[in-house]
């Protein structure tokens, strides 16, 4: 993705490999997604928009979130009001870091009782 101050959701739907249809559901499921129109009404997205994208993506298909759990997960993520993606991505991340080695030592068991 290039580099700059507006992108369209098609941009971000295939940067993202999200359908633009359901980018577009996502923003009226959660509210805090809310990208800029033009005066024409067209949305454009910054690059705050596209982390909080990824921070849905990743609750929903990542950690198999439902929309309702999602919603719930972000509520409880929120510091004082408002969403701090920074520290959401880090604990997402560290998060994710402990289900692959829990996945890799089990895979490691099973490789061990079989052989």
């Amino acid at each position: 993705m290039k580099d700059k101050v507006y992108y369209t959701p098609q941009e971000v739907s295939k940067a993202l490999d999200i359908e633009p249809y359901v980018l577009r559901y996502w923003e009226t499921q959660f509210s805090f997604l809310k990208p800029e129109r033009t005066k024409v009404g067209w949305r454009r997205y910054t690059k705050e928009d596209i982390s909080k994208v990824i921070l849905i993506k990743r609750l929903l298909y990542d950690e198999h979130f439902t929309i309702k759990g999602a919603k719930r997960r972000l509520k409880e993520l929120r510091k004082d009001g408002e969403l701090d993606l920074k520290a959401v991505f880090e604990e997402t991340r560290k998060e994710n870091i402990f289900v692959e080695m829990r996945t890799a030592l089990e895979e490691m068991l099973e490789m061990l009782k079989g052989g």
